[in-house]
């Protein structure tokens, strides 16, 4: 891409820029930016260094000279040795994507009153939402995420990270919510059937 542009820079004087680019099937703006603030040789090193830490690690060689090759000429190639040299590793992605719900825990699951009763939620504080998530870490690693979702306002009332899935995990976020927003009685906690839902403890605080 980048020696495209660079064709279409020495030809400028021959022919507009612009139908070069529409020809020659590249982005205009691309061309402008290479021509209005070019990367000099020696900069070449720390402008690598420079996106693989803007983007946390997670753009390889290739990523990182299609970034580049906007406003310098610059392949994979070099990339990955200017990389190699710098000692720079791009992490890559996890193929395992770890499981967040798992209902064979042979426990007496609670009745669903979405679709027991005719249920119009309009107002704040009547039926709150539990869920749990997982968020990826630079190391590899995952740390969970339990929220609890006022489901009229749409607001994240209470939340909880931790690096496993207990029910520890969402009895400390509905502390925080219990307290942030003194939850009324009668209130319908509606969740998922995850184990960490029909454990002792957490029944014991809906009681």
């Amino acid at each position: 891409m980048t020696l495209i542009y660079h064709f279409i820079a020495s030809e400028a004087t021959n022919y507009p820029a612009v139908i070069l680019c529409q020809l020659l099937g590249v982005s205009r703006r691309g061309y402008y930016a290479l021509k209005e603030h070019p990367i000099r040789q020696d900069q070449l090193a720390s402008k690598v260094e420079e996106v693989f830490w803007f983007h946390s690690r997670r753009y390889g060689s290739r990523r990182i000279a299609a970034e580049l090759g906007r406003k310098a000429v610059i392949g994979r190639h070099l990339v990955r040795r200017l990389m190699r040299e710098q000692d720079l590793h791009a992490i890559q992605p996890r193929r395992y994507v770890p499981y967040t719900t798992d209902s064979r825990h042979g426990q007496r699951m609670s009745p669903n009153l979405f679709l027991e009763r005719a249920i119009k939620v309009d107002r704040p504080r009547q039926v709150i939402i539990g869920a749990i998530t997982y968020l990826p870490l630079q190391d590899w690693d995952w740390v969970y995420l339990a929220t609890w979702m006022d489901l009229f306002s749409r607001k994240i009332i209470g939340w909880h990270l931790a690096d496993s899935m207990t029910a520890e995990l969402v009895i400390e976020a509905l502390k925080k919510a219990i307290l942030r927003e003194r939850l009324p009685p009668g209130m319908i906690v509606h969740s998922d059937r995850g184990g960490q839902y029909v454990d002792t403890e957490f029944r014991g605080m809906l009681n």
